[in-house]
């Protein structure tokens, strides 16, 4: 079988099943493992103000989707297409370099609060740089203690594991802010159920535009935590969601209504 559309038409998964492993077409395998996330279930998780999605288990689809839930579960059809998982350092060096360029995007963008400069979204931005410039000073002296030479080996180690605790401290931080705005999102809700009942009576395209919006910015708090604004969403545009420009304006928007 040259195509695997055909199959999938039929919702034949044995056959689409064993396309994709005897597959070397990676742009066709990406098209596969696009459709499947496109068509398959999910389940939204949510609390407060927050929303996260995941797929439903294989076993709580329907009948007819259960073979192309399990190719997705499995998670062998995406590993064929991303290869090898990064590294502790690559995925370091993607989310300081994202979240670098939305710091400076930050520091440059209007303030939507008032008050004293130095709790600004600006100061904020501009400090969130300087920590990350200052962790790259502390690992560039640690791999090069008093101007010594590490040996190669061990400086790679080094790298490794100073990135994974940059990494999970990032993360740390991340759900620290959260939880800390669990009470901010207790008032965004009641808020929003007022403004919710002002807007009754809005039309379908109203409707539409905001399901839309709202697929936007769950999608996107799935993503940014670990991928960061920029990439996150050129990710939504490749799914189909509009521009990376418009999807980033949005999500910005969003952030500044729950601060």
């Amino acid at each position: 079988m040259n195509d695997w559309r055909a199959a999938y038409r039929d919702w034949d998964w044995d056959a689409v099943d064993n396309w994709w492993r005897r597959s070397s077409d990676r742009v066709q395998l990406q098209a596969l493992f696009k459709r499947l996330r496109a068509d398959l279930p999910q389940t939204a998780i949510e609390n407060g103000t927050e929303v996260d999605w995941e797929y439903q288990l294989p076993d709580n689809v329907s009948k007819e989707w259960h073979g192309a839930a399990m190719i997705l579960y499995s998670g062998e059809l995406e590993a064929k297409i991303e290869g090898d998982p990064p590294t502790d350092l690559q995925q370091w060096q993607q989310i300081q370099s994202e979240n670098a360029a939305t710091l400076h995007e930050l520091s440059e963008m209007a303030e939507v609060t008032s008050g004293d400069e130095r709790l600004s979204r600006r100061a904020h931005a501009q400090d969130a740089l300087r920590l990350l410039s200052e962790a790259d000073f502390i690992k560039a002296a640690l791999l090069d203690p008093d101007g010594d030479e590490i040996d190669q080996t061990a400086r790679a180690a080094l790298q490794e594991h100073l990135s994974g605790i940059a990494i999970r401290a990032f993360a740390a931080g991340v759900h620290a802010e959260k939880a800390a705005g669990k009470e901010i999102e207790n008032d965004a809700i009641r808020g929003g159920k007022v403004a919710r009942g002002a807007r009754e009576g809005a039309g379908s395209t109203a409707r539409l535009h905001a399901a839309k919006r709202d697929r936007r910015i769950a999608r996107m708090s799935e993503l940014v935590p670990e991928r960061g604004i920029a990439q996150s969403a050129r990710i939504c545009e490749s799914e189909g969601m509009g521009t990376a420009a418009a999807i980033r304006k949005q999500w910005y928007r969003h952030k500044d209504k729950h601060l």
